[in-house]
């Protein structure tokens, strides 16, 4: 898996923007969390996509005349223009990452609450039932 993390600094103009372009065995999450470690400025995912070390490579090849250091790269028009076309099921942003999480949790919460209220209405029930049968037989 490939993985393009954007370096956010809120003071940076737009032509001052970096972003880390590597390829990872695990989770585009997992690898943002061990690079935020080290680094003082919150990253982001933008974007992620198959491909092994030979295509990060490639990419890096492609890239070089924007290269900083090892991984690192200035991110401008091409590349911008670069990581769009990268296919969309892959490609996170952050107002789609936003909307996905809010419906998740509050689905998930909806599901929970829905069951939690059935079973309410389950045990109630049940509950009356018994009371009724031990009503009528005294």
């Amino acid at each position: 898996m490939i993985y393009a993390i954007l370096e956010i600094d809120p003071d940076a103009d737009a032509n001052n923007r970096r972003v880390k372009i590597g390829v990872t065995g695990q989770r585009g999450r997992t690898r943002l969390v061990s690079l935020q470690t080290g680094n003082s400025r919150k990253l982001e995912i933008i974007a992620l996509r198959d491909g092994d070390a030979s295509v990060e490579q490639a990419f890096h090849a492609r890239f070089a005349h924007l290269s900083i250091r090892g991984e690192w790269f200035w991110y401008r028009a091409d590349l911008v223009d670069e990581i769009s076309t990268w296919p969309r099921q892959y490609r996170v942003t952050e107002s789609s990452r936003r909307v996905y999480d809010v419906r998740r949790r509050k689905s998930s919460r909806r599901v929970w609450a829905k069951d939690r209220d059935a079973r309410f209405r389950k045990w109630k029930q049940e509950t009356l039932a018994r009371q009724t049968a031990r009503v009528s037989v005294a």
